[in-house]
C-alpha cells in the first residue's frame, strides 16, 4: 500500500514544476478533455524541452506568453528524456496535471538503464523514483 501511495504521489508531482501563472483558471478542470499537454518553454520534447498540463481554454494565452518571454531561445538537437515528455494531461481533483505513462517512460527513455551512472535532473525524477516506477 505504501508503494502505491508513493507511486501516485510521484505521478502527480510530474506536473508540479515551476510554472508561469496565466490566470485563475489556467489549471482548473472538470474532466480529462478539459486539459491538454503544452510545452513548458518554446522547445518541444523533440528538441530538449519539457511539458506541462493546462486547461485547453488557455492554450492561446500560454502560447502568447511563450512568444513574449522567449524571443531568443535556441533549442537542443536531441530528444528530451524528461519525465514530462512521457505523460498525458488528466484532470485530477479538478486540476490539470501531467500523469506519467509508466510503460512509455520505462521503455522509451534511458532513465532506468542509466540510473546508476548519470545525473538525474534531466529526467525530473530521482534514481529511486525511477526504480520504483519502472521496477
Amino acid at each position: 500500500m505504501k508503494k502505491i501511495i508513493l507511486l501516485l504521489t510521484l505521478l502527480l508531482l510530474v506536473g508540479c514544476t515551476e510554472q508561469t501563472i496565466i490566470g485563475s483558471g489556467e489549471y482548473v478542470c472538470e474532466i480529462d478533455s478539459d486539459c491538454l499537454v503544452a510545452t513548458l518553454d518554446p522547445c518541444t520534447c523533440g528538441s530538449g524541452g519539457q511539458q506541462k498540463a493546462i486547461n485547453m481554454d488557455f492554450q492561446s494565452s500560454w502560447q502568447n506568453i511563450l512568444n513574449e518571454q522567449y524571443t531568443d531561445t535556441t533549442c537542443e538537437d536531441e530528444i528530451s528524456d524528461h519525465a514530462s515528455c512521457f505523460t498525458e494531461a488528466k484532470c485530477v481533483e479538478n486540476t490539470c496535471q501531467l500523469v506519467l505513462d509508466k510503460s512509455l517512460f520505462c521503455s522509451g527513455s534511458n532513465a532506468k538503464t542509466n540510473c546508476e551512472t548519470e545525473e538525474f535532473s534531466q529526467y525530473g525524477l530521482s534514481c529511486e523514483e525511477i526504480v520504483l516506477i519502472c521496477g
